[in-house]
């Protein structure tokens, strides 16, 4: 993955991050689930992307 690209997905993942944090309807526990979340979708969405590369239905940078 591209040095830019990397950044683009941790300042989104990090915006989602803030939006769960700043949210006064949630319970610390609820906030520590989302954070959760949000990291192990992010994992993923980043091993799914270098797949797609790998095979060849994402051109490589």
């Amino acid at each position: 993955m591209e040095e830019l690209e990397k950044i683009d997905h941790e300042i989104v993942k990090n915006v989602l991050k803030m939006s769960v944090m700043n949210n006064a309807s949630l319970s610390q526990y609820q906030k520590q689930q989302a954070i959760n979340i949000i990291d192990r979708a992010a994992q993923q969405a980043d091993w799914i992307i270098e797949m797609l590369k790998m095979y060849g239905y994402i051109k490589k940078d």
